[in-house]
């Protein structure tokens, strides 16, 4: 499907990632849809990155490469990137991954379905990924299983959502109804996926939900939260975990209760609640 209307901007936010840097872009060049204009956005790399990055765009043309003098940190950058491109759909991506050669043209096919009664009406679609080492060898075939996700629930309930992240920021496209009700945005906006999503929600969008993997999503030293434990409900990935799932339980609920989402109690219980609805699931749940 090679649909030459539709303007598509992917946005990846670079640092320090000569290691994988080169992988990951090739996987772009490989897509079966090819009508898109990439827009880098480094944010001060004090490695070869920019130098990957100027070799791939005099080879292809369709880069857009900017350097950021000090740190504006991953929020920043993507937000930057997103408010700068002018496109129909938006795509956003990391460094260090490899994108399977149907992901742009799936994920726009989706992302069609949804729109075809009201083009206007703000849409985010996603997908699942495959965990993969830094060789790519497969940790987990779902992301969504090894994380306890459950798509179509957190798509429909912002009661959940605001307990549970719904997408991966690097599997979504959003189209331009989404972008416009995207800014401004609040300081306890903490990334740009959840917000984007919560956002979309509230405003009353709709969700594509597709369920097979589109990308190998790379674990490595440099991940905070990797996926080295496939199991994510496990006492010992909980434990040595601990201090960043509060923070993430913190910011989660500060963003949540931004869109006014009710108390700390209200929270919790969704929190206990999901769980429960893991289990009914066949799923980890209460383990």
């Amino acid at each position: 499907m090679q649909q030459s209307t539709m303007r598509i901007a992917i946005l990846l936010a670079t640092y320090n990632g000569e290691k994988y840097l080169s992988e990951q872009l090739l996987s772009l060049y490989n897509q079966t849809y090819s009508d898109w204009t990439l827009y880098i956005a480094d944010d001060g790399s004090t490695d070869g990155t920019a130098d990957i990055v100027r070799d791939f765009s005099e080879r292809y043309g369709n880069i857009v490469f900017h350097r950021n003098s000090e740190g504006k940190g991953a929020m920043s950058n993507f937000m930057g990137l997103l408010a700068e491109a002018e496109a129909d759909y938006y795509m956003f991506c990391d460094q260090d991954d490899v994108w399977l050669p149907h992901k742009v043209e799936t994920t726009l096919r989706k992302m069609r379905e949804i729109e075809a009664e009201n083009r206007q009406r703000p849409a985010v679609v996603c997908s699942d990924l495959k965990v993969v080492d830094k060789n790519l060898q497969t940790i987990a075939p779902s992301f969504w299983e090894m994380s306890e996700m459950l798509p179509d629930l957190l798509a429909s309930n912002f009661n959940y959502l605001g307990v549970h992240f719904l997408a991966t920021g690097c599997t979504m496209m959003i189209n331009a109804a989404a972008k416009r009700i995207a800014f401004p945005y609040p300081p306890c906006a903490f990334m740009h996926d959840a917000w984007l999503v919560m956002k979309t929600m509230k405003a009353g969008g709709t969700f594509g939900i597709i369920g097979e993997p589109l990308m190998l999503y790379r674990q490595h030293g440099g991940n905070v939260l990797g996926a080295g434990d496939v199991n994510h409900s496990s006492l010992h990935y909980k434990l040595r975990h601990f201090k960043v799932l509060q923070e993430q339980n913190k910011k989660m609920y500060a963003l949540a209760n931004y869109f006014g989402y009710g108390s700390w109690l209200k929270f919790i219980f969704y929190k206990v609640m999901y769980k429960w609805q893991l289990r009914k699931a066949g799923r980890t749940g209460l383990q």
